[in-house]
Formats: structure tokens, C-alpha cells, sequence
């Protein structure tokens, strides 16, 4: 009697391991998405706090345009030492948002062939 229950047994089993690999795998693919989506937010937010490149580069000149007025000298060098480091800040947040963005896309790629595969089978 039960020679024939061992078959669907066993296949039982093995779709029930699948379930839970896929949920396990989902669960940590939104754990991912969701530390990403942190990241993002806390790069966003370090953005807010240090102004705007621009507006930080208007402050620089507007304060050259005064030293000059006023005929007092100023060091070069300083100032573009400065506007080199805004700008390296700037393209090190820009590529960090890229990376960011680029692994947002390839989880959501992996949750769309994740769902295709689940609904598949639940068919």
C-alpha cells in the first residue's frame, strides 16, 4: 500500500524544497533591495548636507569676486585644489549611485525570472 504513496511522496518533498529554496532566495534578493534602496537614501541625504556642487562652486566665486573687489590678494592654487576636490566628490557619488543603480536593475531582473519560473511551474 504504501510502495505506491513513495513516488508522490518523494515528489512531494522535492517541490516543497523548491518553495522554500525560492522563497529563501526572493527574501534575500528584497533583504538586498532594500539595503541598496538605504544606501541610496543615505548618499542622497550626505548630498543634501554638503549643498550642491554648484551652489558650493557659486560660494567659492562669489567669495574671489569679493577678495578681488576689495583688492586683496588670494591663492590660486588653494582655490583649485578646492573646486578639484568638490569635483572628485561629485563623480565618486555619481559612480557610486550608478553601481547602486545597476545592481537595482539586475534584482529586479532576477525577481522577474524568479516570478516567470514560479508561475510555470504553478502551472
Amino acid at each position: 500500500m504504501f510502495d505506491k504513496l513513495k513516488i508522490p511522496v518523494g515528489i512531494g518533498a522535492v517541490i516543497l524544497l523548491q518553495a522554500f529554496g525560492i522563497i529563501w532566495y526572493v527574501a534575500t534578493l528584497d533583504s538586498n533591495v532594500n539595503q541598496l534602496t538605504n544606501t541610496v537614501q543615505e548618499m542622497r541625504d550626505e548630498m543634501k548636507e554638503q549643498g550642491s556642487v554648484d551652489s558650493r562652486l557659486a560660494v567659492l566665486e562669489s567669495n574671489v569676486e569679493i577678495i578681488m573687489e576689495s583688492g586683496g590678494s588670494y591663492d590660486d592654487s588653494a582655490l583649485i585644489r578646492k573646486i578639484e576636490e568638490i569635483d572628485e566628490t561629485d563623480k565618486n557619488i555619481n559612480r557610486g549611485i550608478a553601481v547602486i543603480n545597476k545592481k537595482l536593475i539586475d534584482i529586479d531582473k532576477e525577481i522577474k525570472t524568479i516570478n516567470t519560473k514560479i508561475i510555470k511551474r504553478t502551472k
